[in-house]
């Protein structure tokens, strides 16, 4: 019976960890598109931190100008985009 204890309270504290992380992030997301409507592929996208202007993380879009900040602490941003 002990272990039956000990391995729901494992799982309960690695569901709480999980749901404790995932509502401290956000995903942002997005495409890259030209002027004509169409994906830029490979695009540097830069996001920053609107209260101070600072570079929280750069990625780059993929072959159909997607990109992806999966785990961005929540706050307010802003999106470069350099080609």
């Amino acid at each position: 019976m002990f272990h039956h204890c000990n391995y729901l309270l494992s799982l309960f504290l690695v569901f709480t960890l999980f749901v404790a992380s995932a509502q401290n992030s956000a995903k942002i997301m997005g495409r890259v598109l030209d002027e004509q409507n169409e994906p830029v592929p490979h695009a540097q996208v830069t996001l920053h931190r609107v209260h101070d202007g600072t570079v929280a993380k750069i990625i780059t879009a993929d072959s159909i100008g997607n990109f992806i900040f999966p785990n961005a602490p929540y706050g307010n941003y802003y999106v470069h985009i350099k080609i």
